[in-house]
């Protein structure tokens, strides 16, 4: 993966650091399944945008209310006989690609956390969208205006550490 990869396709510092981080953690969870460890995976990523906490997109794209009913109403946990709570990832995973729309501010480290639920999600679910949902492009999710407006603030220098740290996994 080099510093600015897939150029011809992703051409804003934004699409690219969307695109490699659904890239990588799409391959880590494919790979591992079971245990691979995506809070772990996206501390130093989240450390690494938090000086871009300041600034965001005017607002999320529309998502259909009928998607977001569907996805909203999946179980995201389960509850076993000993009433441990059991996260149910699959449905984690396109959950947050809804809820964070909803819930959260459009900043860089919100739309990036996106790409890594995305990731997770095409991981352990061979690439099945359930409901024909096919998030995985960040202009289903902000404005093309928005995707060069932030592009703006992340530099070279920080879209390199980011990849640096995924090129190390």
């Amino acid at each position: 993966m080099s510093n600015k990869t897939k150029k011809s396709k992703h051409s804003y510092n934004l699409e690219i650091l969307f695109a490699n981080v659904l890239e990588k953690s799409h391959k880590l969870r494919k790979k591992n399944p079971h245990n691979f460890d995506g809070q772990g995976f996206w501390q130093p990523i989240k450390k690494i945008l938090e000086p871009l906490d300041s600034y965001n997109a005017k607002k999320w794209r529309k998502i259909s209310k009928t998607k977001t009913r569907k996805i909203m109403l999946l179980p995201e946990y389960n509850i076993n006989g000993y009433e441990t709570k059991l996260i149910d990832e699959k449905n984690h995973f396109i959950i947050q690609q809804v809820r964070i729309p909803l819930n959260e501010k459009p900043t860089i480290k919100k739309i990036i956390q996106i790409a890594l639920n995305i990731g997770q999600y095409k991981g352990i679910n061979n690439n099945n969208y359930i409901y024909n949902i096919k998030f995985n492009d960040l202009a289903q999710f902000i404005y093309k205006k928005d995707i060069i407006e932030l592009s703006k603030h992340i530099s070279d220098a920080l879209l390199k550490k980011v990849n640096d740290y995924l090129n190390s996994l």
